[in-house]
Order: structure tokens, then sequence, then C-alpha cells
């Protein structure tokens, strides 16, 4: 039947269906696998019945495969899209970003597709005109929410869930909403956050708002925790004869806005008693999960609208899985497979770019006071220090700085010896001023040079303001990092406004992490536009605004210009060391045309085309190379010239008499040690002969003790031998090393007693 295909007994399909995920299938054992192991099919026959093959139905084959299908999202593609689009956040709270238009500008850059704020919700100046729509999709915001000074009728926060006030505004609100209102009557009118269930920490406060409608209906104690009622603030003045009534489907009257998808949805005050935090409905199996913040659609932890604490994929947890796990079998820490990273409210496997990682399982935007950064197969960690750590130091608005402006004559001296600053940099007019106000005297230009120890900024600089008799940055020349992790209006890490500079000076900046770059309205400034921002920047979508400084055909009118010993990719100022990177050779931070090779002072050799200096107790060669390295060996004491490093490099012209002392020791201690084994082999050679002599004569002894003289026969050697034995004459010498050989007490054989001392040694020979 043309409806109909045959499978195998393992619920095979021939052929697939369709053409599932590339990792699923591709051919038929990927079918039949995903059927299997996956979905058991229904039509299975044992080999007790005989292993029949079954039919089923094409529909069969292609339900099972949907339901594979749907297995594989739930498990591996859903999880992913449940980490939603995160944004940092803005902290001006009523400081206006330039023009109106501008603002606006950089609020939509900032909030643009964002549903998790890490940091504060700040919605101000924004004009009746303006297109808000882009605000929807905000569910979360860590911080706390600054509606203030706005003309516009309506700020769609429709799908904003949870304010979790970590800041407060005024340490005291999590939600502000403050002068709404225009000429006329205009202001704001609607604020349909009809999704808003939950202010974890923090009050409320509604202020000079008088077209603002329906916000006296809301009941403000099934949002706020218990704690912060208190401090709630709530002044409506707006003509409530003018306002939509709230749809008479809402409970006790309660609601955002018109419409009953505006009325309000409640999950504390109709809470059973058994529950301990929100519900879903009145009864006691309503309740929602401890974990559960802003409602639930179940009991349990998966079922939460909002996690309290933290977001584990689809479950809520109050920590997220450690990194390591104890082995009590090994009593080890192991590796924990499904470890993973703290980021806000949610736990990730990996930290976002920009962020460091810590011991503990958390991403972080800077270490702690005792340790610091360092990178470890491409991951920015956080590392104890080996001793005292260089110097971080609290950038404007963190710690000592919370309320400060700027850097100004008072609070300069804490920057002393820093290396990296933990935040951001302003340089504010103020500064060079001084604040009548808070008895603060005008900065001294001098004191800039502080900061030349800085190398390093978390967050972003900042800078509006310099002294009159200086043409550069001259205190930055050996900053090497702006990292960006916060920005100003939530866009730039690195602003030059409004200065008499004619270069940045900035010749040690190797990369600026994230955020846009904006240097604008600086009259004098020349060179900006010959840097190659983009070999800076560590991410594709970061942007350049240059704009309204000196133009290029001025600059080069004037001389200038990036001087010639500079490459293409520009330079922060007129000077060699100001070059991005040299077009011949650098001798330090410098550019040169050649290096002191074969003259010059110092003599130096060339490595990846920088000058490096040869170790000074290489002696130069006239015209001749004194050096290929600079490393010397920790025994070379000797002031040679050298072809390389340490002593095997030494040149063989230079001075030899340290060379011919060694050579006349070592001759004298060669000299001694052949005399010594000279000597040694001739007592050796000596002993070897008494010991052999004695030996023989051991023999012969008691050979001869054992013959008789009166039988020939017995003789060895015959009478004949004895007779001439006896008559050869021997010298005494002989005599008396035979007996010293013998040794004390030994007395000579019968038989040769009567011959003396000549026999006997004879017949040793």
């Amino acid at each position: 039947m043309e409806s109909r295909r045959d499978v195998s007994r393992a619920g095979t399909c021939q052929p697939c269906p369709a053409v599932p995920p590339r990792h699923l299938a591709g051919n038929d054992t990927d079918c039949e696998l995903a059927t299997t192991f996956l979905l058991p099919s229904a039509h299975q026959v044992s080999a007790e019945e005989g292993q029949a093959e079954s039919e089923v139905k094409v529909e069969d084959c292609e339900y099972r495969f949907i339901l594979v299908l749907l297995f594989y999202l739930a498990f591996h593609v859903i999880p992913f899209l449940l980490l939603f689009p995160v944004c940092q956040g803005t902290s001006n709270k009523l400081t206006q970003l330039g023009t109106f238009e501008d603002h606006f500008v950089s609020l939509q850059r900032m909030f643009n597709n964002c549903e998790v704020v890490l940091g504060n919700l700040e919605i101000t100046y924004m004009q009746s005109s303006y297109n808000l729509s882009f605000l929807k999709t905000i569910q979360e915001v860590a911080g706390y929410v600054l509606i203030a000074l706005n003309t516009v009728e309506k700020i769609p926060l429709e799908k904003l869930q949870i304010i979790r006030g970590n800041v407060l505004y005024e340490n005291t609100h999590a939600l502000a909403v403050l002068s709404n209102y225009g000429a006329n009557k205009t202001g704001l009118r609607e604020l349909p956050m009809r999704n808003l269930q939950e202010i974890l920490q923090g009050a409320v406060r509604f202020s000079n708002n008088p077209v603002l409608c329906n916000m006296e209906t809301v009941q403000w104690r099934d949002i706020v925790h218990t704690d912060f009622l208190s401090n709630m603030s709530i002044e409506f003045q707006n003509q409530l004869s003018k306002c939509p009534k709230c749809d008479p489907a809402c409970l006790n009257g309660s609601c955002w806005g018109a419409g009953k998808e505006n009325c309000q949805k409640m999950t504390k005050v109709i809470c059973a008693q058994q529950c301990s935090g929100r519900c879903r409905g009145r009864s006691p199996s309503d309740c929602c999960h401890s974990q559960c913040a802003a409602g639930c659609t179940g009991p349990r932890e998966s079922d939460c609208l909002v996690c309290r604490r933290f977001r584990d994929e689809a479950t809520c947890k109050d920590t997220c899985p450690p990194l390591m796990l104890y082995d009590p079998t090994t009593y080890e820490m192991k590796v924990n497979p499904l470890g993973k990273y703290s980021f806000g409210a949610t736990c990730v496997r990996k930290c976002p770019r920009n962020y460091v990682v810590t011991d503990h399982g958390s991403c972080v935007r800077a270490c702690s006071s005792d340790s610091q950064e360092v990178e470890e197969d491409g991951v920015r960690k956080c590392k104890k220090c080996d001793g005292p750590c260089g110097k971080v130091c609290n950038g404007i608005g963190i710690g000592e700085f919370k309320d400060t402006l700027s850097i100004n004559a008072t609070n300069i001296k804490h920057f002393r010896n820093c290396t990296s600053i933990s935040g951001d940099l302003h340089i504010l007019p103020v500064a060079f001023r001084g604040d009548s106000f808070t008895r603060t005297p005008p900065l001294d230009p001098k004191e800039l040079d502080i900061l030349k120890t800085v190398k390093e900024i978390t967050g972003f600089l900042l800078i509006q303001a310099w002294p009159a008799n200086r043409t550069g940055l001259h205190a930055f020349e050996n900053l090497e990092i702006i990292r960006g992790r916060t920005k100003q209006h939530g866009q730039f890490s690195l602003a030059v406004v409004g200065l008499d500079i004619m270069s940045l000076g900035l010749r040690s900046l190797k990369e600026i992490s994230d955020g846009d770059v904006i240097i604008s309205g600086n009259r004098k400034l020349c060179y900006a536009d010959t840097i190659n921002w983009k070999k800076l920047f560590g991410t594709s979508n970061q942007k350049t605004k240059i704009i309204n400084n000196r133009s290029e055909k001025e600059c080069k009118a004037t001389g200038h210009v990036c001087n010639p010993l500079c490459s293409s990719e520009g330079c922060w100022g007129p000077k060699p060391k100001d070059c991005v990177s040299c077009r011949n050779f650098s001798r330090g931070k410098e550019c040169v045309e050649k290096c002191n090779i074969l003259k010059g002072e110092p003599r130096e050799f060339v490595e990846n085309s920088e000058c490096v200096q040869c170790h000074p107790e290489c002696l130069p060669q006239a015209m001749n190379v004194t050096c290929t390295g600079h490393v010397r060996s920790m025994f070379d004491v000797t002031p040679y010239t050298c072809a390389g490093p340490g002593l095997q490099g030494c040149a063989v012209n230079g001075p030899r008499i340290p060379s011919i002392a060694t050579g006349i020791v070592g001759a004298l201690l060669l000299a001694l040690v052949l005399a010594l084994g000279v000597g040694l082999f001739l007592r050796r050679r000596r002993i070897v002969r008494k010991r052999t002599l004695r030996r023989l004569l051991q023999e012969r002894e008691v050979l001869l003790w054992k013959m008789p003289l009166s039988t020939p026969a017995a003789a060895p050697f015959g009478a004949t031998s004895v007779t001439v034995l006896s008559v050869i004459p021997q010298p005494a010498s002989v005599s008396d090393n035979v007996s010293e050989a013998r040794g004390p007490g030994k007395r000579d054989p019968p038989q040769l007693q009567h011959h003396g001392c000549e026999g006997r040694d004879r017949l040793a020979e």
C-alpha cells in the first residue's frame, strides 16, 4: 500500500519522513536510533513470538519524529533561549546627556532589545514626540527604576515583572516617578506596568505627576515588601474625573489603566495562610515555591515567573551549582561537570566577555584588593597576589568617591601610585575652577602627574577640562587599557570633549575592550583621525565619533602630522615616541631609523624590529657586531666582548690575561694529577711483585719439603740441579727481600739451610 511503509523490528522508519536536526539524523541509522532509543516502537515483536515483522503507518513514524524533535528542543534549545539579553543600565539620575535628541538616542541604544537590566532603568527627558516602544521588552531590573522629567504621554513598561532594588534611588526608593509634566497640562498619562508583581527591596515614590492616571488604584502592598511600606511616598494630583475607569472585572477596582488587560494581578494579598510567599490563587494548593518571585504557574521551582535568587536554565535555585565538589571517598575537591558561574540573577556556563571570573564562581567587574586580574587559557580570572598587589584604587562614584563628580584638589592624592582604577575617571571643569560650596580649591595642574602610574581603567575615561598650557593628555601617557565595563551615558568608554589640546598623547594605549569613543569639540586637536581605532577595539560593534576638531587640511598646513618614523597605523602626537607602531625599528617606546649595531652607544642587537641593548659587560667592537643577545650567565663575571649570550659567546679578540691564568692553573692541576697517577701505578706494581714472589716461594718450599734429597728420582730437577744451585752466588739484597716476604719467625726448610741464602734466592729466580 502506498500509504504504508515497511519497518524493521527495531522500529526504524524507511525512509526518514523529514530531515531532522543535523546531529539527530542524516541517514537511516540516525532515524533508527532516534525512534529506537528515544521513543521505543509500539510495534516491536519479541523473538519468542517468532520475530514477526509489522507495519506502521507513515503518520506513526512522523508522529515519532515530531516527538523526538520536541525532545531535542526541550533539552537543547530552550535552555539557551532562556538566557535573556541583558544590558548594563545607567546611573545618570537627573543628568541630561547633551540635547534632548542625544539623550533619547543614548537611551534607545542602551535598552533596545534588552530584557534584563543589570543596573538601573532611568527614563528621563523624553519628549512627547518620542517613540518609546523599545522599552516593551524589559522584564527585569536589578537596580531601581527612575521615571522623571518626561513629557511623553505613555511609557510602555508592559512586560516589567520585577524590580530587585539592589541599588536604590536616594538610598530609599526602588521605583520613583517624579515631575512628569509639561506646559499646557501635558505630560505622562499612562504607565501600564500591568505585569509588575514584586519589588524585592525599596519603597515607591510618586510626586508631581498631574496628569498620570490610575496609579491611586494600585494596591502597592501586594507588590512592595512589608519592610518598606513605611517609606512609601505617593502623591496623586490628577483630576480623577478625566481618567478612565478600571474595568469592572478588575479585583477591588485595581488597575494600571483602562481595559481588562490592565487589571492588577494579585499574587500576595489573596494567598492562603499556608503560603509563605507568592501564590497563583486563594487555595492552599496554589502556593508558589519559596524560590519564586512575582508569582508562578505551579507549585514547583520550575514554575516560577521570576526567580527570587538565581535562575539555572528553567529552574530557580538559592545558589548556582558549585564549580567544585567534595569527594568523601578520596577526600579531595573535584571539578563539578555541572558547575556554573553566578552572573546577576542567572547561572551561566561561561562569564560574558569583559567580566572577570572569581574562585567562588562569580562573574565580577573588578577583583578584590588582595587579588589581581590574570589571563589563563583565554579567561580573565582573579588570582591571589604573591606578596603585595599592584595598587588598585576606586574610581569616581565608588567607595570613598561615591558622591564625587570629578577628580579635584582634595581627592587626587588618593590616586598616588595607583596602577589600576576600579571604575571610572572624570576630569570636569569644576576641578580647575574649585567649588566654593564644598570649599574645594582649584586643582594644581602639576598634580595631574600623579595619574602617570595608571595603566588600567576598568570603567570609562571622561575628560571635559584640561590645563591650557598642556598640549596633550600627558597624565595618561602610560595608560594601556580601558575595559569599558561601565560606560558614560551607557555608551562611551573614552570621551575627550571641549579641550584645547593639540594631541591626545595616549601613546601606551593598546586596547579599548568595550564601548565607543567620542572625541569632539577640541578645536586645536590633530592626529586623532590617523589612529586605526578598530585595532584597539575589543568587539566589532564599537564605534568612533570624532567630530568638530581641527580639520586635517589645517593640521597638514601647520606641520602637525605624524613623524616620518611612524608607520601607516597613525600616531598620538608629533614625536617619534607617539607612533602607534614604527616604520623601521623601535627603541623602548620610541621609533628610530636604525639600531646601534656597528657604532653608537650603547651597542644593540635587533629582536623583532626592536633595538635591544647589549649587556653592559660586553665590550663594544669596532665596526663589528658586539652581541646577539642580552642575557648574561650568572657565572660570567669577566668583561669580555661577546657575540652571544653568556660566557660562551665572548669574542676571541678580547683581553686574554684571565684566560692564560686559568690555563696555567689548569695545567698545574693536570700535572699534579698525572704525577699522583704514576706514583700510585708504581706502588701498585711493586706490591703485586712482592705478592707474586711470596706465592712462588711458598710453592717451592712445599715441593722441596716433601721430596727427600736422598732419592734422586724424587727430585724434580735431579741432583745436578741441586748441586748447581748450591754453587751459584746470590746477592744479599735478594736474601733480605725473601726473608721480608716470608715474614718474621719463619725458617728455611732443612733441604736449603745448608746451601745458605744464595741457593734459596737463585731457586726463586
